[in-house]
């Protein structure tokens, strides 16, 4: 049997976005819903995730910088192939009403510009293996799918995935103009501690072509499909392991937006206690 908690609410056009917080609620909607079908019905504890969209949720104070830190972050994606996840998803219009639910937050969301939701989908098999390491942590038995649930749904679950999937696929770093970015790699002393005369020029020279060729082609994955998967994989690799220990990202700023440095978008998240 397979329930999808989305169709026990009626929130007309919001997104209904829960945590481990929902689960007691849902369990009573399911109850009375269920329980007017059929008394014999399987418990809502006895059932166990089999696809979660997990969430974060980015406020800007106005929608032009939300606007401009959507396009960074498309020009960020790279390849499906390389992908961990499933699906992700970046939205640019939200905003949330709160309902206090007793001690159930639910929160739910309409359409606005100074905010950007994003989305990373697991589906049962990313969730798989989760399910396995929670199961060895709490030494499970018969009848705690409850609490792999919860542990699914928890705040910690939710910032490691989105957490993990930036890592991946986006960077913790900040965003540059192509100026300011090339401007650090020049200056940088990382070249010379870590590699001989040679091998220093060599790596400067392809992270500093790497920027200039993802600013030339609008984004990771133009560049990618432009220039041959094969071949910028290589010069990806040097760029990315360098930038990554300067905190610069590949993608930079347009010049026309007339601003010098965009801050890691996880920044705030992470040392935030609100996730979904």
């Amino acid at each position: 049997m397979e329930i999808d908690p989305e169709l026990l609410f009626d929130f007309d056009e919001h997104n209904v976005m829960c945590s481990e917080r929902s689960l007691e609620l849902i369990e009573v909607v399911y109850d009375d819903l269920v329980g007017e079908i059929s008394t014999e019905k399987p418990s809502f504890k006895s059932f166990v995730p089999y696809n979660i969209t997990y969430a974060a949720d980015f406020i800007f104070n106005d929608s032009s910088m939300a606007e401009k830190v959507m396009t960074l972050i498309k020009m960020s994606e790279i390849p499906g192939e390389y992908k961990k996840f499933d699906v992700s998803r970046a939205v640019l219009g939200a905003s949330y009403l709160p309902f206090d639910l007793g001690d159930t937050i639910v929160r739910c969301y309409k359409k606005t510009n100074a905010i950007i939701c994003f989305d990373v989908e697991c589906k049962y098999q990313k969730l798989k293996p989760m399910m396995l390491g929670i199961i060895h942590s709490i030494h499970f038995r018969d009848g705690d799918n409850y609490l792999i649930t919860k542990k699914l749904l928890s705040d910690e679950t939710c910032k490691f995935i989105v957490s993990d999937y930036f890592k991946r696929n986006i960077s913790f770093n900040g965003f540059y103009t192509l100026e300011e970015a090339v401007l650090i790699i020049e200056n940088s002393s990382i070249f010379d501690m870590e590699f001989d005369e040679i091998t220093s020029e060599y790596k400067r020279h392809t992270v500093i072509w790497t920027l200039k060729t993802v600013s030339e082609y609008g984004g990771i994955g133009n560049a990618m499909r432009s220039i041959g998967v094969k071949n910028f994989s290589m010069v990806y690799s040097i760029a990315e392991e360098i930038l990554e220990k300067l905190g610069v990202h590949m993608v930079t700023i347009p010049n026309e937006w007339k601003i010098k440095y965009v801050p890691p978008l996880l920044d705030g998240y992470i040392g935030s206690d609100e996730s979904s």
